[in-house]
């Protein structure tokens, strides 16, 4: 009965909602809803900070964040600079400027032009909610999962007279090492003529390797062993075209097929398995109290995958998977267009060892166990879903829904939500931010645990220049070890901020 009260909602969102502002005439069929995108809310120069106490992992520190974004024309500035006075001991916090790039770190991205609405697009820096093509492979990706160790990556998109096109990502321009790359070349090729419906067409070819052999400073074991011995591969094709454009619907069909062409073998995990042992023995050598031999044997097998298969257990050695969708994309402006709104929904059918949005926003939490977890994933057909929507611009909520037809540990359910509320009562705003991913029961969709991303802000605005409020993030931190754990940062703050 549950899983039919989902589909029917997802149906019924999908069927009333079709979609967003038509007087951006040069959104693309392909573009995501203003959640994904970025987009949805004017952008003015600002000028803004955090003051405030804040107690992140297990030690009390007074924050001063000041966050300035700029925008001339087509050029956008945005920066982030943090100053954090520990409250014992007095000295400045100096993790979010390690293992990034020094200075860099301070700049949170520069901006040209608007992705898919303008020409050219180029971003450099924090990549989150970057996508590629239709997002099969790569979508809500984000090279800035740790608080406070930020990357510093390209994003770009360049169409030529209205035909050929190629849009791509970078992770992180650093040296020791090639990153994620994903690149979408595309063609329109009826794109100059004025032809309805038949020059919009668009097709596309998407390739993306990650080949990360950056290495894990002081942590028991390095995470990116997989992509340093043979790389992680991905290619896809995509089609699409605008069926619907008129001042009030916009409405698409798209169809898109991708393969993540990495397979692991025996040699493979005996290779991982050799690496792990080698790495958490050395680094038990420069412990000051090291670890006994039973138990540092015990902790490596613990980090080990087993080579053999016995009855019942998962064959960790894997071949690659492939899987395909097809779907409609909808914008529509309601109540002259006091309500815009963007649906989108989707059939699919994946293989074994495939994951639909694999590099996704978790991708860079662990890439070894991001791999890993394929050997688990079994075939799956299902829906996909997602919803926004935007009232006057002072209420923004949305959301997405990834509901297999069976919905197991192998093929697991995922659930993503926004919302922003802004000045709806005079003075407050909220805004918030929460992803769970691995559900196997929709019941535990809204519990905060090691599967939950989140963020909520609530603010007041004392005067025009004056906020104050409260941040709550649950997030991912480092461990000793050197895998990520859920943590808690509550932050209550007083902000300022000055358009000009």
């Amino acid at each position: 009965m549950k899983k039919i009260t989902y589909f029917f909602l997802l149906a019924l969102l999908s069927f009333s909602a079709f979609a967003q502002d038509e007087s951006e005439e040069s959104l693309p069929d392909n573009a995501l809803s203003f959640f994904e995108t970025g987009g949805g809310l004017d952008s003015l120069n600002s000028l803004g900070g955090k003051f405030g106490y804040t107690y992140l992992g297990g030690e009390h520190y007074l924050t001063l964040r000041i966050t300035p974004e700029l925008n001339f024309g087509k050029i956008g500035i945005g920066l982030d600079v943090p100053v954090s006075v520990n409250l014992e001991s007095g000295k400045l916090r100096t993790e979010e400027f390690k293992n990034g790039v020094s200075a860099l770190r301070m700049i949170r991205y520069l901006r040209y032009g608007q992705k898919k609405k303008d020409p050219v697009y180029i971003k450099v820096g924090d990549m989150t909610g970057s996508y590629l093509g239709y997002g099969l492979l790569l979508n809500n990706y984000s090279n800035a999962i740790s608080f406070e160790r930020r990357k510093f990556g390209l994003n770009f998109d360049v169409l030529v007279k209205k035909v050929v096109g190629i849009e791509g990502l970078y992770s992180d321009f650093n040296a020791s090492s090639l990153n994620l790359l994903a690149l979408r070349p595309y063609v329109r090729p009826f794109g100059g003529t004025g032809i309805p419906i038949v020059k919009t067409l668009e097709i596309g070819g998407s390739f993306i390797t990650d080949q990360d052999k950056t290495s894990q400073a002081d942590t028991e074991y390095s995470s990116n062993i997989f992509t340093a011995n043979g790389g992680m591969q991905a290619f896809g094709a995509d089609i699409g075209v605008t069926l619907i454009r008129s001042n009030f619907i916009h409405l698409s069909a798209y169809g898109q097929y991708a393969n993540l062409n990495r397979s692991v073998t025996t040699a493979d995990l005996d290779t991982y398995n050799t690496t792990v042992a080698n790495e958490m023995t050395a680094y038990n050598e420069l412990r000051e109290e090291p670890l006994d031999e039973t138990t540092l044997n015990t902790r490596i097998a613990a980090n080990q995958y087993p080579t053999t298969v016995e009855e019942g257990s998962v064959n960790y050695a894997f071949d690659a998977g492939s899987g395909m969708s097809v779907g409609l994309n909808a914008r529509m402006n309601l109540i002259l267009k006091l309500l815009t709104v963007n649906a989108r929904i989707e059939r699919v059918w994946y293989n074994n060892n495939f994951m639909p949005q694999f590099f996704d926003a978790t991708y860079e939490i662990n890439k070894d166990a991001r791999i890993m977890a394929l050997a688990t994933v079994g075939e799956t057909q299902g829906i996909y879903g997602s919803l926004s929507a935007s009232i006057l611009n002072m209420i923004q909520v949305g959301g997405s829904l990834t509901l297999p037809d069976n919905v197991s540990e192998a093929a697991p359910a995922m659930v993503r939500l926004d919302a922003r509320l802004l000045d709806v009562v005079d003075a407050i705003s909220l805004s918030g931010v929460y992803y769970k991913g691995g559900l196997t029961d929709m019941e535990d969709a809204f519990k905060l645990d090691e599967r939950s991303l989140a963020s909520v802000r609530a603010g007041y605005k004392v005067n025009r220049f004056l906020t104050v409020g409260v941040d709550y993030m649950w997030t991912w931190m480092k461990t000793e070890s050197g895998s990520f754990e859920a943590s808690n940062a509550i932050m209550p703050y007083f902000g300022f901020n000055f358009d000009f």
